[in-house]
């Protein structure tokens, strides 16, 4: 694999990601998947998978309510290991007032 010290900024990042969240960045089709469900009382729950390997990553699921403002205060439901070195991870976050539309991501951060 080439020396990532050569490649530019956006090509690091979309590394990291890819090793974090358990996909292979040499397969275009293969590619990181959060999948959201609306939880009780007014919560959604995102779904990922991440690499257990990737020890030297932090994944912060994030949320917002205008793509603006982001909130980090998710609570972790369950992380199931999956035998392969994979884990699923689901989170909760709890919104104080009803709107009609949620967004959340994932910030993925190279320690």
């Amino acid at each position: 694999m080439e020396n990532l010290d050569k490649k530019n900024l956006s090509d690091r990042e979309h590394f990291v990601t890819e090793y974090a969240l358990a996909s292979n960045p040499e397969n275009s089709q293969d590619i990181p998947q959060i999948s959201v469900a609306p939880g009780a009382n007014d919560s959604m729950t995102p779904t990922f998978e991440i690499q257990t390997a990737a020890t030297d990553v932090t994944i912060t699921p994030q949320f917002s309510n205008d793509l603006e403002a982001w909130s980090t205060n998710g609570i972790l439901l369950s992380r199931t290991p999956l035998g392969n070195g994979i884990d699923t991870i689901t989170d909760r976050f709890n919104f104080t007032e009803p709107k009609p539309l949620r967004f959340t991501r994932l910030l993925v951060q190279l320690q």
